[in-house]
């Protein structure tokens, strides 16, 4: 039986069995999509300090975040969770798989992106039991290592007459993986350790991950319908393009 003895616990879980969407070369479907995956690639050096006259904060790292609360609740375990000081890193290895600008009568735009190292850490404090009845509690760091991850997302399209171009908006975004690896520094309680490893371990790694992805999905999906506007505000729309529209416009 495990004491008050500071330990190392290693969480992983496996979901999908491989990464779900094919990298195009090039990734775009047409000419506007081409420009617009181009761009993105341009502009990978700025994610870091952001873009301050869009409102874009930085992304990489992007953090910290406010305290987050979460709690396991199942077949006897109960652990309450709280995040401090989260940051999330690695933003800017994103690779870009496929982006879709679709013209005609439904209007759309469609990306995945593709994340091979996206990485998370900060600090945890932790209290609950096990088997109803063996304490679990613990401070100290953690980390998460989501592994061949990726975001998949897309919104509607309109004309702008005023600023002659197209406008996206209604974006959203979602997230896959294959593995979530999760550390938590300095675990103490009771109860033997394999019971304790076995009890938790598809438990705590994707509510955690589901938790920060909660806090920082409404960063993302602002700061990629911005910077993708302010990109295809810089994009020549031709008569052809405008012909194949249907006209929606947007003031």
């Amino acid at each position: 039986m495990a004491s008050t003895l500071a330990i190392l616990l290693l969480l992983a879980v496996s979901t999908s069995a491989a990464f779900p969407y094919e990298c195009l070369d090039p990734p775009g479907n047409g000419p506007i999509a081409n420009s617009i995956a181009s761009a993105m690639e341009a502009s990978r050096s700025y994610i870091a300090e952001g873009v301050p006259s869009l409102g874009i904060p930085p992304l990489d790292p992007l953090g910290p975040f406010p305290r987050i609360g979460f709690n396991v609740d199942t077949d006897g375990v109960r652990l309450d969770f709280m995040l401090n000081d989260t940051y999330v890193m690695n933003m800017a290895q994103f690779i870009i798989c496929q982006i879709n600008v679709t013209m005609g009568v439904k209007q759309k735009f469609d990306m995945v992106l593709k994340l091979e190292n996206f990485h998370i850490e900060g600090y945890y404090g932790l209290d609950g039991t096990i088997a109803y009845i063996f304490p679990v509690y613990g401070a100290g760091n953690y980390s998460v290592d989501v592994i061949n991850a990726g975001y998949y997302g897309g919104g509607k399209l309109a004309y702008n007459v005023i600023k002659k171009c197209l406008v996206l908006s209604n974006f959203d975004l979602d997230v896959f993986f294959d593995d979530l690896h999760v550390v938590l520094d300095a675990i103490f309680g009771g109860g033997d350790m394999a019971d304790l490893v076995n009890s938790v371990i598809d438990e705590i790694a994707p509510v955690m991950f589901y938790a920060v992805w909660g806090a920082m999905k409404p960063i993302l999906v602002d700061a990629i319908e911005d910077g993708i506007n302010e990109i295809l505000c810089k994009i020549p729309v031709t008569n052809g393009d405008l012909e194949s529209l249907e006209f929606e416009f947007t003031y």
